[in-house]
């Protein structure tokens, strides 16, 4: 439960946690959400659920701040994997991937003629069915997750052994 000034707190059948607020002098959101929390898990859909709600969009939308040091956030490939043309403002490998795979256009974070002339030039791309196969194939969380926890784990084990391939 987000407390504002106090904190937050978090209530499972196995206890409780808390979080107190920490005041700061300069404060700033990279996320370009609003909110310190804004990035916060609001709920949940499984993947049934989250094509059935995209299945119902025009477009996906990526606003975040280009200094969020987020590379290429997960929701791109969701929105590119439904067929959704992406509206984005990371810039970066992000601007590249949508540029190189045809599926969206960038804008300026904090413009809000950027982002009207976004809208604008999105109405009129829909990224191809090659595009979206390609780009969900690249990106597709079923498949990069698992290769990724086994490069961790191995990266884990070589650390650990002093650099070499562990045996299994």
């Amino acid at each position: 439960a987000k407390q504002g000034e106090y904190g937050a707190a978090l209530f499972t059948p196995g206890g409780f946690f808390a979080l107190p607020g920490f005041p700061l002098e300069d404060v700033r959101d990279p996320t370009g959400a609003g909110a310190s929390f804004a990035g916060g898990f609001h709920g949940y859909l499984d993947e049934t659920g989250l094509r059935e709600m995209l299945s119902r969009c025009d477009a996906g939308v990526v606003p975040m701040f280009p200094e969020s040091a987020v590379g290429v956030p997960g929701k791109l490939a969701d929105y590119a994997a439904a067929g959704l043309a992406v509206i984005e403002s990371l810039g970066g490998e992000t601007r590249e991937l949508v540029e190189a795979h045809g599926v969206g256009v960038h804008y300026t974070a904090g413009d809000a003629t950027s982002l009207a002339a976004a809208i604008a030039r999105i109405r009129s791309l829909r990224p191809s069915r090659e595009a979206r196969l390609a780009f969900a194939a690249r990106f597709d969380a079923a498949k990069v997750m698992p290769a990724f926890v086994l490069w961790a784990q191995e990266r884990h084990r070589r650390r650990n052994s002093g650099g070499k391939a562990a045996s299994p």
